[in-house]
């Protein structure tokens, strides 16, 4: 936030100024640099009280958990680098064809990865949600992906990663499905 005008950091010095022409007996002038003085006070006050909300609003953004989507996505992401991948891209979106959650690399092969989350497996394992439209849907945004970044040439998988986090304070327990289905249909992409 810019201060414009006078800064708060002359409030002091007017208060002195105040205090020393009240005291020499000036009276009406000390009166009107008391007015003067008061204005700024009020507006420096002001800017302090605006500056104070923003800091508690960007306390309350920073200390709101996060859905446990995000959470398990980023658990995934952080088990990934343990493992040796490199993270290319999260949350690649594209609006007509659907979302990649986690791009990563590793021997030359580029990772696309589907993180699934849940609290408990009573509705069965996450990477069981993983359906044939939710495969088609990944097929389309990797294949764009990979022709915008010219990686046709390069090798290229599908994995899921299942999350379980029954209780958000522990570690979560992750399981890690290489390879977990083949692109359907035939080109570069897919031979």
């Amino acid at each position: 936030m810019a201060l414009r005008g006078r800064r708060c950091w002359l409030d002091s010095y007017a208060r002195l100024r105040i205090v020393s022409s009240r005291s020499v007996g000036l009276g009406t002038g000390g009166t009107h640099i008391a007015t003067a003085s008061e204005g700024h006070r009020t507006e420096c006050m002001r800017r302090i009280r605006l500056f104070a909300a923003w800091l508690v609003s960007l306390y309350r953004q920073w200390t709101r958990p996060l859905p446990l989507g995000l959470r398990g996505e980023n658990a995934a992401a952080k088990f990934l680098r343990r493992q040796g991948y490199v993270i290319v891209a999260q949350q690649q979106h594209d609006h007509r064809l659907g979302e990649i959650d986690i791009i990563a690399a590793k021997d030359r092969t580029v990772v696309f990865v589907e993180v699934k989350t849940r609290t408990s497996q009573s509705a069965g394992n996450p990477a069981e949600a993983v359906d044939q439209h939710k495969r088609e849907r990944m097929q389309r945004v990797a294949l764009k992906f990979l022709k915008r970044k010219d990686l046709l040439s390069i090798r290229a998988r599908f994995d899921i990663i299942a999350v379980t986090w029954p209780d958000l304070q522990k570690p979560p327990q992750i399981e890690h499905f290489e390879n977990a289905f083949e692109p359907s249909g035939s080109g570069q992409m897919f031979s």
